[in-house]
């Protein structure tokens, strides 16, 4: 595996130049991401795209065609190009081929440029239409893990804005039921029992900056930018919490399968290109 090295005074990054993904998160000799375990999920930070969550079925119909796509897309298991520029920034590029095409109809250009400064990552996603005729459609999200170095339950998540949270929940990857958590505070305190149906998804989440504890000491902020939704998940037993800023979410049991009748998809015209960003500050 090829690896990409940025750092400062503060905090340094590595990144998978294969697959664009974010591997280390480091504020002196601290580690804030989390790192592979035998026995655990086997990712650290993928990126999900062009869908987010899984597809009924595992396809969808677009222009009286099908395609199958497995859960979170293909973006997160495809080669990219990545580069590190002015020793703040590695900036990674995957272009739609022949490969892609035959998954997904679209011609897209994403960039993903993670940049350092001072304590904070900031992580920003550009998806373009390069096609000259027609339309795009999709979803993008991240899928960051993070370090949990002790039980879970010592852990909580502050939302400031929020008095509740209105949850969606999965049944065999796809929304089934929803549910309203109250906090107590605020706050959310992390159990394996908040997870016995897999990921926590937030549709309509009104706290932007989201603080992680540990006990009463701040760990870190975690802020999803412009991203509508938002995802939280752990492996059963599993040192880590994933914070997940999302455009979009996983199809629920009555889903047509018509890609342009799914909920919590952009659109792009020819040449269109729009932006998302989250960042994290240790």
């Amino acid at each position: 595996m090829s690896q990409l090295t940025i750092s400062n005074t503060e905090i340094s990054i590595v990144v998978d130049s294969h697959w664009a993904e974010l591997t280390s998160l480091k504020k002196i000799h601290t580690e804030y991401l989390y790192q592979k375990q035998d026995g655990f999920w086997q990712r650290q930070s993928p990126i999900l795209f062009p869908i987010v969550g899984g597809l009924k079925g595992g396809q969808y119909e677009y222009n009286e065609n099908i395609y199958s796509l497995a859960q979170h897309g293909f973006a997160r298991d495809m080669e990219w190009e990545c580069r590190i520029d002015n020793d703040s920034r590695i900036i990674c590029v995957l272009r739609s081929n022949a490969e892609t095409r035959l998954k997904y109809p679209f011609d897209f250009l994403l960039t993903l440029t993670y940049t350092i400064y001072e304590s904070t990552l900031y992580t920003e996603y550009t998806i373009e239409n390069t096609s000259e005729e027609d339309g795009l459609i999709a979803s993008i999200g991240a899928h960051p893990a993070f370090a949990t170095n002790g039980n879970i339950w010592e852990y909580s998540l502050k939302f400031s804005s929020d008095e509740n949270l209105e949850v969606d929940q999965l049944d065999w990857w796809l929304l089934a039921f929803k549910k309203i958590i109250d906090l107590d505070n605020h706050i959310l305190h992390l159990s394996e029992e908040l997870f016995e149906k897999d990921a926590l998804i937030l549709r309509g989440l009104k706290t932007s900056r989201i603080e992680l504890f540990k006990w009463e000491k701040l760990v870190f902020t975690f802020d999803r930018g412009n991203f509508p939704h938002f995802g939280i998940w752990k492996q059963k037993d599993a040192p880590f919490i994933c914070l997940e800023p999302w455009h979009g979410f996983a199809d629920t049991k009555n889903s047509s399968g018509i890609l342009t009748e799914k909920e919590g998809l952009f659109a792009l015209e020819p040449y269109e290109s729009r932006d998302f960003a989250w960042f994290i500050q240790l």
